[in-house]
């Protein structure tokens, strides 16, 4: 497995917040659907429209900024600081599921 470094920027009421997780992926493709899933779900209202890789929902609007795959080195240093959640996904391209840790699903942590 990779670790990748995401990227998602959050338009709240017309303000910017920058949102950055791990996500633990066999490859690029993996690591892309799990950041989909993630802006999918981003909040329990659903989705009024998706447009490429922006999302807006009632309470604002959510984008996906980038994605970057990090050395082992780096992967070392960023969850060893422990301030950004990492999760994995697993499961098939059609079925998948995202989890942190400790086994808790992005639907239910995040929702």
């Amino acid at each position: 497995m990779s670790l990748w470094l995401t990227g998602f920027i959050l338009d709240i009421g017309g303000v910017d917040i920058l949102e950055h997780h791990l996500i633990s992926a066999p490859d690029l493709e993996y690591a892309e659907l799990a950041a989909t899933l993630m802006l999918r779900t981003w909040w329990p209202e659903g989705v009024v429209q998706q447009k490429d890789y922006c999302w807006t929902f009632p309470q604002g609007t959510v984008r996906f900024n980038n994605i970057v795959l990090l050395s082992e080195h780096e992967a070392n240093v960023l969850q060893g600081l422990r301030f950004l959640d990492t999760w994995m996904i697993s499961g098939s391209k059609t079925a998948h599921v995202l989890y942190d840790e400790y086994n808790n699903l992005w639907r239910e942590v995040c929702r």
